[in-house]
């Protein structure tokens, strides 16, 4: 039915022209009249429905592209925090290195002051010379093969050295922190020494070792 200002009418003709682009066909232009269409007509409708197609596509390209486009911008800036946050993170690492290789330097110094000026030998866990420093060996006036793998006792003769035993190790081991003062003769001469006993703990808190410091008390 067409309506007009002027009332009602059937139409005559009905022209259907598709919308098609390279054999895609996006819509359909419908067209009534009282009258036949001529051919000019219906060329020219044909035409604006090419011009709607390829404006149709073209509409659907530059919005898959901008979604596509924001997508990628979206994207590139989530990429961006990441290589921030990545930058931080490798910052914050190099720093805690930097943290911990200036925290063993001050240790090794520490280790080394320790080294030059006490006495210092280290057991394992059944009693039994694992290490010791020049300063102790200077001192006890033996090699290294000398003393590795004895027992405090048996390195250290004097009257308090034989409580150096299982037992005493047993506390030792369990946290306790001895300390005896001896005296040790070498030679001819006899000498005041305190001996400082603690074990020596892994990461997990297990004792892995004990070490003992001896310092030379002077006489009163």
């Amino acid at each position: 039915m067409i309506t007009s200002g002027l009332g009602d009418a059937p139409p005559g003709n009905i022209l259907l022209v598709p919308m098609k682009l390279e054999d895609e066909v996006l819509g359909v232009i419908e067209i009534a009249s009282l009258i036949a269409f001529t051919d000019y007509q219906i060329e020219f409708i044909e035409q604006v429905a090419d011009s709607l197609a390829s404006t149709i596509t073209s509409t659907r390209i530059s919005e898959r592209t901008s979604r596509l486009l924001k997508q990628s911008q979206q994207q590139a800036e989530e990429m961006s925090e990441q290589e921030e946050e990545m930058r931080q993170n490798m910052e914050e690492l190099k720093a805690t290195q930097e943290e911990s290789a200036r925290r063993e330097e001050e240790f090794r110094g520490i280790v080394d002051a320790l080294g030059n000026s006490v006495f210092m030998a280290e057991f394992n866990l059944s009693g039994e010379l694992i290490g010791i420093n020049d300063k102790f060996l200077i001192f006890l006036g033996r090699t290294r093969e000398e003393v590795t793998g004895k027992g405090f006792k048996q390195i250290i003769r004097s009257r308090k050295s034989e409580t150096v035993n299982e037992k005493f190790l047993d506390e030792v081991k369990d946290g306790e922190f001895a300390v005896i003062s001896d005296t040790v003769k070498i030679g001819k001469k006899e000498y005041h020494i305190q001996f400082y006993f603690a074990s020596v703990l892994n990461r997990d808190s297990i004792p892995v070792k004990i070490l003992c410091l001896g310092t030379e008390i002077e006489d009163q």
